[in-house]
């Protein structure tokens, strides 16, 4: 929404099984969750009183450095004190594991802080970038699936995550799948449809296309010859508006043109062998003639279309009024084929009174839909086979989209189809399917299941009293950026001030009567899998019609709780900070002050700064279109420091990468992306000495982890900073994230940011020849 495209965050057994969810230990029976906890809780105890050990015997090994590091540490401002809570003695470990004290830190503060990450944290088939952020989100994946195969503890029907483990549960039983095979899609979709073809159960004389089409469309929910979507209205992002576009094809357009002759084969195939699958178990041993002309009708005209879309261009602002079509105009233009007004009608049937003949959407494609017109008309009217061709063709998009929710067999379909064009196989078992399935339809139910098992409120209480506290610090600051004008410092102040703060989670994700509400209209059962996929449709489509009927909520999120993820939403004026940004390694509401402040307060620092720089001057204040609203005089003030920004960092290379494509290294031109990281060298560096100011505020004199050597409460905050970044990450993914995403390796971003904070050259006593020391810096304030 909006175009907002910055974001954050990589002998017998003692033990016998009884019921289902329990285990029985000698006479005492536990739910397996509980004794799960119970073991983790001995597991973290025992943890604690080794780490204890070790790093006791380490600090016996440093007295002279630790009577020098408190006397730094009474210079800044904190006690000689050393902190052995749990939360210190894990954060002292990630910090030990992770850096290089080997390194010189105004060298390459990369090397010192992340030196030892990869070691520690070596990639694998499930994640190759390996980051602290990709690292949460893939603990709290597994979190989830653990979870989502244990009972709840709301057995009620309508319970949301009772829902939630049913339909996963439903998903994953393999076993009635293979019993039932292709029955399901029978008695469910070719129930609802006017017979087939391939079944030899269809009547060319009773086709109606429009009936068929909201058959396809509406009630099962399937895309055929265009597609729907709801879209942020690009002329007020306050709206929304419906925009319709070509598809329906059952591979993408391109793979018909004559050059990709061979993929055609393998999808001709891939229809053919799963129509006599399905024949099979309608109970028609050899369909070959029909399964064979079923195929060729569905080529036929899904290449006929394919022909169309490549010859169809985008409007270049479709958006603009005058390129909207009327649904009456959008009718004619498909030669009356198609009635749009009375579709868009029981599509948004909670909303009919919405759509007439005159209200407008947005066509993205104008030529297509003229075309389509005279190929629905052909036929219809023409062909003497037109309706068995465009009956079959739309058979062909409800086995396509739903075959994958059978038998193992038609599962091995779609993947050898997916192998063959692709080259990637896919060997799983299903259950990442099934959680991405149930990730789709039900978000806010897996996230309110995660907070409900895995949240501390006292991480969100602490998460938003951090943000408070960056906030209230960046109103005092601003007085002193000089790039701002009087009247745009003060615009700068009221949209700060007025920024809405979530952090953590939303409230009505712990209220289980609206949670239950929410999905109330989904009948999930764990006995029939694929009808609970077709009650999920219900969901999409009150989805569509909520969007459509009602503004946007801001207390709606976008984002799962489950991914890590600090951002501020421009157009709605919103910093988000995910609870799953407030987790180890990234955040820890007992462990130590600068932790948090170092990683995600600069974090909330630089979401903060972002409402105001260049990318926060993108958007009308208003939140209803792209629209500047700084002065003259401060963009040129900008500017000026963009580039010194810039300018900075001539000299440094990006690269050479190696490359799995070529035996040579890979090395981008560094001066084409200077100014792309000029903006967020900008931004971090201010948010890291704002973060900075703000921990020496609140939080002065606290006690540091043992462990670490010569370390002062500003050089821990530095570290931690660095911490939240680090990276094992293969060379060549790195070049495609920097050519296609903007996103630039890890020890260039960290080194650059701090070599432009004179506070990070005073913590560790840098000479003014070190690399890190720049004789001028480029800073958004003094």
């Amino acid at each position: 929404m909006g175009g907002e495209t910055y974001k954050e965050f990589d002998s017998a057994s003692i033990i016998t099984n009884t019921t289902e969810g329990t285990v029985t230990i000698r006479n005492h029976t536990f739910r397996k969750r509980e004794l799960l906890l119970g073991v983790i809780a001995v597991f973290a105890f025992l943890l604690v009183i080794v780490l204890a050990i070790v790093l006791a015997v380490e600090v016996g090994t440093m007295k002279n450095e630790e009577a020098t590091a408190a006397a730094q540490m009474t210079s800044t401002g904190c006690d000689s004190g050393t902190c052995l809570t749990p939360a210190c003695l894990r954060a002292s470990l990630y910090h030990k594991q992770t850096m290089n004290e080997a390194v010189d830190p105004c060298q390459n503060f990369y090397a010192f802080a992340c030196g030892g990450y990869a070691e520690a944290n070596p990639q694998d088939e499930l994640l190759d970038d390996v980051t602290p952020s990709h690292q949460v989100l893939m603990e709290n994946t597994e979190r989830l699936v653990y979870l989502l195969e244990s009972e709840p503890d709301r057995q009620l029907t309508h319970a949301y995550e009772k829902k939630l483990r049913d339909f996963m549960y439903s998903c994953s039983n393999h076993f009635d799948k293979m019993d039932l095979r292709g029955y399901p899609f029978i008695h469910h979709v070719v129930s609802q449809t006017d017979g087939w073809y391939l079944f030899d159960q269809w009547n060319a004389s009773t086709f109606d296309l429009e009936a068929s089409l909201k058959t396809v469309h509406i009630d099962l929910w399937t895309s055929a010859f265009f597609t729907v979507s709801l879209n942020v209205d690009e002329v007020d992002w306050n709206k929304r508006v419906v925009e319709i576009d070509a598809g329906g094809t059952g591979m993408d357009f391109y793979f018909f043109l004559p050059d990709f002759a061979p993929y055609q084969d393998v999808y001709k195939e891939y229809i053919r062998h799963v129509a006599l699958l399905i024949s099979h178990d309608f109970g028609l041993a050899n369909n070959v003639d029909r399964a064979d002309q079923f195929t060729a009708d569905v080529f036929e005209v899904e290449q006929t279309m394919a022909a169309v879309m490549l010859t169809s261009p985008y409007l270049n602002d479709p958006h603009h009024d005058e390129h909207r079509l009327s649904l009456a105009q959008l009718t004619d233009k498909v030669n009356n084929t198609i009635d749009f007004t009375l579709y868009m009608k029981e599509l948004f049937n909670e909303w009919p009174n919405k759509f007439n003949d005159n209200t407008k959407i947005v066509v993205l494609r104008e030529l297509f839909f003229e075309t389509l017109g005279q190929i629905l008309s052909h036929y219809l009217h023409r062909d003497p086979d037109g309706t068995r061709k465009l009956h079959n063709y739309m058979m062909w998009q409800l086995l396509n989209r739903y075959h994958h929710e059978l038998s193992w067999d038609y599962v091995h379909a779609k993947r050898k189809f997916h192998y063959m064009t692709s080259g990637i196989k896919d060997e799983s078992s299903g259950y990442v399917y099934c959680f991405s399935v149930a990730e789709g339809a039900m978000p806010d139910a897996m996230s309110a299941a995660f907070i409900k098992n895995f949240v501390n409120k006292k991480d969100q209480e602490e998460g938003d009293y951090l943000a408070d506290k960056i906030k209230e610090e960046l109103l005092l600051s601003l007085d002193s950026f000089p790039w701002l004008t009087d009247d745009d410092r003060k615009t700068a102040k009221k949209k700060i001030s007025g920024s809405l703060q979530k952090v953590g989670y939303a409230d009505y994700m712990v209220n289980d009567m609206y949670m239950d509400k929410m999905y109330m209209q989904a009948k999930i059962t764990r006995d029939d899998y694929f009808g609970n996929i077709l009650a999920l449709n219900s969901l999409y489509r009150k989805a569509y019609n909520d969007a459509i009927g009602y503004a946007s909520s801001r207390k709606n999120w976008v984002y799962h709780v489950f991914q890590p993820m600090v951002t501020y939403y421009n157009p709605w004026h919103e910093l988000i900070v995910t609870a799953a940004a407030l987790q180890n390694p990234l955040f820890s509401h007992k462990g130590p002050a600068y932790y948090n402040y170092g990683g995600i307060g600069t974090a909330i620092a630089r979401s903060f700064i972002h409402a105001i720089d260049e990318l926060g001057n993108l958007y009308r204040l208003d939140g209803s279109n792209y629209g500047s609203w700084w002065s003259n005089t401060t963009t040129e003030k900008y500017e000026e420091t963009k580039q010194c920004a810039i300018e900075t960092q001539k000299g440094q290379k990006l690269g050479p990468f190696k490359s799995i494509f070529s035996p040579e290294p890979y090395t981008p031109n560094a001066t084409l992306f200077r100014p792309y990281f000029a903006t967020t060298l900008l931004a971090e560096s201010a948010a890291l000495r704002l973060s900075l100011k703000t921990y020496k505020k609140n939080k002065a004199g606290e006690a540091l982890p043992v462990g670490i050597r010569g370390m002062t409460a500003d050089k821990m905050f530095f570290l931690a900073y660095a911490q939240t970044k680090c990276q094992n990450t293969p060379e060549y993914l790195k070049a495609v994230q920097l050519e296609v995403n903007g996103v630039f390796p890890k020890e260039y971003r960290i080194n650059q940011v701090v070599s432009q904070v004179p506070e990070f050259a005073q913590a560790f006593n840098c000479p003014a020849s070190s690399p890190l020391v720049k004789e001028k810096r480029c800073m958004l304030f003094p």
